[in-house]
């Protein structure tokens, strides 16, 4: 299971407790007060990365009043620690303390934040968003008072034995870091303790499912693998234009496996839970229904930058070769890694039900479910199935509010077969022309109705685990990405109907300028065309 945030300061906090019983012991004084340092000036640090207190002519952050008396009286607390230090006598070599714990943990709380951006400070993930407002940024500042809070326990504990001066200075210093969290408290006032919740950004590498995998594991990756997914949609809407995206390709395999994997939802939910209320099941199948219906959307599209299902075009004659005018026809791509998520996402969730040797093509009637009860033995029950569902949806809901953005960036390479809305114009010759925006259009509700379902889907799975006694902590966090990634309704918003205003002009511009260069016939090859590429010409009868 990922570690969370609220996790690591409560690490952090609890090892200070434990060190509180040696503060009585000079043997251990050296050691505490050398980690108590090493822990301020790692925070110190951590609110100057975060730029709390803001640049010297810039706005003032949404931190800074949170953060004002916070940092001054702990920048006086480390200086008094410090003297205090060196009246002390070095500890013997050796001695360790729980304190050498909670330095690790509170580091680990800042690497956690960090996976949530690039190494350029890019944002990798939604929640790198929800970081940047005050609210959640107010959790953070009062996390870091409760360390402080604890490590003026120490060191006033610290005080109570030595010589008068260096109890003097503890004393000192424990007023400091009591001031800075009374003060910094009194600051921080509707604070978001969902951000406690908050996990590490996930990496973008598949995780091959292994024969031996326990289902309790099998649970843990695919919440991964939708963490996955939640990542992969934001990155690919913020990706430019010239560098690897999902494409037209990508796309309904995702949507393919997302419709399977809600499908065998349905079903090992229904097997290990009969009890479960019907509307939930209803709603695992009506998802399945709709992310097969955006798959089925993208039949007739194929994308030029990864063409996958590109037609057989006809050889370049030799004269056309030898004067460099041959253009070698573009090859497609390997499917992005989050075609293999979402494969392997079903192909989990199937042999979680089904066992190791169940393949997503041979049905269920080749293999039985597992034994119900040995199977919420090892899943610890129906909460943790529930949970993992809920992952899914949100990482599915999130994809379709995103589609968008992903079908701007790849509708100049889009191009159809359908008859539906071939233009009468055309030469018969003339298989592909410019997807037309109706085929947008329809791909954009198609996804919305999806995102729509995973919604209600979101919120029957949160009703049904806090029933079962397991409510889902995320569920506020992710409420926050739903606000901020809203599905559009109706189909487009105006940002997106001159979206599609584009989409339109150019797609009719594309195609007059393709019609006029077929009818010029400016140079034909000498073999003939391959017959698909072009209309079938009607055959004489034998005579």
């Amino acid at each position: 299971m990922n570690v969370e945030l609220g996790q690591l300061f409560d690490a952090t906090t609890e090892h200070i407790r434990r060190a509180r019983p040696l503060a009585s012991d000079n043997t251990y004084t050296g050691a505490l007060l050398a980690s108590t340092l090493d822990i301020l000036m790692h925070i110190d640090t951590s609110t100057r990365e975060m730029n709390w207190t803001g640049e010297e002519g810039e706005p003032p952050t949404v931190m800074e009043e949170a953060s004002a008396h916070l940092r001054s009286h702990l920048i006086e607390a480390t200086r008094l620690l410090d003297i205090a230090y060196r009246l002390t006598p070095l500890a013997p070599a050796g001695v360790t303390t729980p304190l050498h714990a909670a330095l690790p943990a509170l580091v680990a709380s800042r690497d956690l934040l960090h996976t949530h951006r690039g190494p350029d400070r890019q944002l990798l993930t939604p929640y790198a968003l929800l970081l940047a407002r005050a609210d959640n940024q107010k959790y953070l500042a009062l996390r870091i008072a409760d360390v402080t809070w604890e490590l003026g326990r120490l060191v006033a504990g610290m005080a109570e034995l030595g010589a008068p001066a260096r109890a003097e200075v503890l004393i000192s210093a424990r007023r400091e870091l009591d001031q800075a969290t009374v003060l910094g408290r009194a600051a921080i006032r509707e604070t978001h303790h969902e951000t406690g919740s908050l996990p590490a950004a996930a990496d973008t590498r598949p995780i091959p499912f292994a024969p031996a995998e326990p289902p309790a594991q099998s649970l843990n990756h695919l919440e991964y693998a939708s963490e996955q997914l939640l990542r992969i949609s934001f990155t690919a809407a913020r990706t430019p234009v010239d560098e690897r995206r999902l494409t037209g390709s990508d796309l309904p395999r995702i949507a393919g496996s997302l419709a399977l994997a809600r499908l065998l939802s349905a079903q090992l939910l229904q097997h290990i839970s009969p009890d479960t209320p019907l509307p939930l099941h209803t709603e695992l199948q009506a998802s399945a229904r709709r992310w097969h219906a955006v798959a089925e959307t993208w039949h007739h599209i194929v994308d030029l930058n990864d063409p996958s299902a590109r037609p057989l075009l006809p050889r370049y004659d030799f004269l056309t070769r030898h004067r460099g005018q041959a253009i070698p026809p573009p090859q497609p791509l390997i499917p992005h890694p989050a075609c293999e998520i979402a494969a392997t996402q079903a192909l989990r969730t199937g042999r979680l039900l089904y066992g190791p040797h169940w393949q997503p093509h041979a049905g269920s009637r080749m293999c039985r479910p597992r034994p119900r009860t040995s199977l919420l033995a090892d899943t610890a029950g129906v909460g943790p199935v529930l949970h993992a569902l809920y992952r899914m949806s949100v990482a599915s809901r999130f994809l379709a509010a995103t589609v968008p953005t992903l079908v701007e960036k790849a509708a100049g390479s889009l191009v159809t077969d359908s008859i539906e809305h071939r233009p009468l114009q055309l030469p018969s010759t003339m298989r592909f022309y410019p997807a037309h925006h109706r085929q947008i259009e329809q791909i954009n509700d198609a996804y919305r109705l999806a995102g729509t379902t995973e919604s209600t889907l979101c919120t029957k799975l949160l009703h049904q685990a806090q029933a079962t006694g397991r409510p889902i902590a995320r569920a506020r966090l992710d409420t926050s990405i739903t606000e901020a990634y809203p599905l559009t309704s109706p189909v487009f918003s105006a940002r997106h109907r001159k979206i599609l205003e584009r989409i339109t002009t150019d797609s009719e511009r594309r195609t007059k300028h393709f019609t006029s260069a077929a009818q010029q016939n400016a140079h034909q090859p000498q073999n003939p065309p391959h017959p698909h590429n072009r209309m079938p010409a009607s055959r004489k009868p034998d005579q």
